[in-house]
């Protein structure tokens, strides 16, 4: 997947990882210290934390893609450095 309604894919997928990353690791942090937001939370958690783990690979794979398909310029190198 490299483009999603005409933009590339990364820049959407990487606001995924930014919202999804911090909510699982605080949904979970809430439920190792409250039993009872533990149970409330259920099934949520696994689902979110499998989403987290979906779209981390997939952004990465995008912006490999989108690093290929545009001009080289030393910002970009330095974003894609940032992978390392």
């Amino acid at each position: 997947m490299s483009l999603v309604n005409g933009l590339p894919a990364h820049v959407l997928f990487v606001h995924f990882v930014v919202v999804l990353v911090p909510l699982t690791a605080l949904a979970l942090v809430i439920s190792a210290l409250s039993p009872k937001a533990a149970w409330r939370l259920g099934l949520i958690l696994p689902i979110l934390a499998f989403a987290t783990l979906a779209t981390v690979p997939l952004t990465t794979q995008a912006g490999e893609w989108l690093e290929r398909h545009v001009a080289s310029d030393p910002l970009v190198r330095k974003h894609a450095e940032l992978d390392e």
